[in-house]
């Protein structure tokens, strides 16, 4: 996987991040219970002992990036990116150029100019980078855990981790 993001241009990079971005935007939400049972989110069958040393390790793996300076660091810098954009609409609309929501909105913002917004951006998107070489083995881990196990192995690690560990997830 190192070998791979040090071929991708930095055009593809930059796709990468905004899909990236995209994705924090949803994945950042609110967790309410504490209840540390197991629910599976699906019929597929989840046992046996690849599939549950993938999910232990890929939990670890996650628990040690969700506390990482860097992914903290990216979180907040997105929150306030996020608050400065005064979007009210569904993120799903944003996905594909925030940079060009905010040229058509910049009078809804709160950014001085879009040469503002643009140079923010910019600089999320490095600790965006920053937070991926630092959390590369989750990465890593959970694109060969979803290529052995099925993409549903990271989204129990995430329920679950959600559950028990909602004040990772909670936000002004």
């Amino acid at each position: 996987m190192v070998i791979f993001f040090q071929i991708i241009n930095k055009e593809c990079m930059n796709l990468f991040y905004k899909i990236s971005f995209s994705c924090i935007v949803i994945l950042t939400t609110n967790a309410n219970a504490q209840d540390t049972r197991y629910y599976p989110l699906t019929d597929v069958q989840t046992s046996g002992p690849t599939y549950i040393e993938h999910y232990n390790k890929l939990k670890e793996l996650y628990l040690k990036q969700l506390q990482s300076v860097s992914y903290k660091n990216k979180e907040l810098l997105t929150r306030s990116f996020l608050k400065k954009m005064n979007f009210t609409g569904k993120y799903s609309e944003l996905h594909k150029d925030v940079l060009a929501w905010i040229k058509r909105n910049i009078e809804k913002t709160n950014f001085e100019t879009y040469e503002a917004a643009q140079k923010e951006w910019d600089f999320l998107l490095t600790i965006a980078q920053k937070e991926v070489t630092e959390n590369n083995d989750f990465y890593e881990f959970k694109l060969k855990s979803s290529q052995c196990c099925g993409p549903d192995v990271f989204l129990q690690v995430d329920f679950d981790i959600r559950k028990e560990y909602p004040h990772f997830f909670m936000h002004e």
